[in-house]
């Protein structure tokens, strides 16, 4: 009626059937009677403790366009691994079903990608993922005066463009 149970074969025996904190493997169950050590029964010569495979997922980003915008754009697509369903979080905190994330300010953002079964599994994807966004756009700007009462020789200059992408359009008349 005293029992003793092993997942290692014939070896390191314990009165508990628990046993707890295993790593993926394959085990050989067995139980003896604790007073007539010989008397064994192989319970499960092969039993297998597997593991899911490792969360990963692909990111994608995109920064923001203009100086001051917050128009930034994160994509997590092709998440694989753990249970098969996830979360996600650009903070770590805050959880998501989707792995879109927009109208993002410029900024560091670790992203993180759980196990939606397995709360406690959780994966970060990238720990410093930049959004960035464009210096702001400036300018020096001078003229000159029309030289004579009706004349039309008048000069508007533009100089030492800088910021935004480096491509630029320019306009006197507000955009129209």
């Amino acid at each position: 009626g005293t029992y003793q149970f092993t997942i290692n074969g014939d070896a390191g025996w314990q009165t508990s059937g628990s046993f707890t904190d295993l790593p993926p493997d394959i085990y050989d169950v067995r139980m003896r009677d604790a007073s007539q050590p010989t008397c064994v029964t192989i319970l499960n010569g092969s039993l297998t403790i597997s593991e899911p495979d490792p969360l990963a997922a692909t990111l994608t980003s995109s920064n923001v366009t203009c100086h001051g915008a917050a128009n930034g754009t994160i994509s997590v697509t092709g998440a694989a691994g753990g249970s098969g369903s996830y979360e996600y979080s650009i903070d770590g905190s805050n959880w998501q079903t989707t792995g879109s994330f927009s109208s993002l300010p410029p900024s560091a953002y670790s992203l993180y990608i759980r196990d939606r079964a397995h709360p406690a599994c959780v994966m970060i994807l990238d720990p410093d993922l930049e959004i960035t966004e464009p210096d702001e756009i400036s300018a020096n700007v001078g003229g000159t005066a029309v030289t004579c009462y009706g004349a039309n020789n008048g000069t508007i200059m533009i100089t030492n463009q800088q910021g935004g992408y480096g491509t630029y359009s320019y306009s006197i008349n507000g955009g129209i």
